[in-house]
């Protein structure tokens, strides 16, 4: 059986973070919860998330600054941005394909779609190009239940 997809949700509102892991735990996926960029960056090693639910808008260390610095330090991954306001989600240029901008509140179905594009995209950029994505094999375990 395949490991579950490990996700690593980065938001500064604690209901945010609760509404967000408790959707994605039903799901069958791991979920970790950080309230700032250097909570995640303190333990990203530890828990290696496969892709990041990331508030814009965090205290000190922005989103698309932790987004930016974990390019520049060679470990991307895929991320789905999230914000409180639609204008900007509707305008924002995410920097890397697959990477999403959703206005909260999330609507499940948006946000399990944005997850599996941004897993597919990594799979389809690596190297060997021989990766399953990881959330066609989540959904394809779930939907065997």
């Amino acid at each position: 059986m395949p490991a579950a997809v490990r996700v690593a949700v980065v938001d500064d509102d604690a209901s945010i973070r609760r509404a967000m892991a408790r959707l994605l735990v039903a799901l069958g996926f791991e979920v970790s919860v950080f309230a700032s960029a250097d909570e995640l960056l303190t333990r990203i090693n530890e828990i290696r998330p496969d892709c990041l639910l990331l508030d814009l808008h965090l205290p000190a260390f922005g989103g698309l600054d932790l987004d930016a610095l974990l390019v520049r330090l060679n470990r991307p991954l895929p991320t789905v941005f999230m914000t409180g306001d639609e204008e900007l989600a509707r305008t924002s240029r995410m920097r890397r394909p697959g990477a999403a901008c959703l206005t909260k509140p999330v609507e499940d179905e948006t946000l399990l779609a944005a997850i599996g594009e941004a897993t597919t995209c990594l799979a389809r950029e690596s190297a060997a190009g021989a990766l399953i994505p990881l959330f066609t094999r989540r959904r394809s375990r779930a939907s065997a239940r």
